[in-house]
């Protein structure tokens, strides 16, 4: 499944609601198997990417929010 309870938790958080909030609202859910996580170190690389900053959330300030609450 793309982008499951934990992305959605973080994008969230990453707006500035409270993280307890944010996983508050999945309890229930069923768990994923797995859970992959694609470390990128050079965020401000992804902006090289065709078409970045089309889609709403691509923005580089709020990538490296995402980041941080994953980590």
């Amino acid at each position: 499944m793309d982008r499951y309870s934990y992305s959605g938790m973080a994008y969230t958080a990453a707006k500035g609601i409270d993280i307890d909030w944010c996983i508050d609202t999945e309890k229930g859910l069923p768990k994923p198997d797995y859970v992959y996580y694609l470390y990128f170190d050079d965020l401000a690389k992804l902006e090289n990417r065709g078409g970045y900053g089309e889609e709403w959330y691509e923005k580089l300030d709020f990538k490296k929010n995402v980041k941080t609450v994953y980590e």
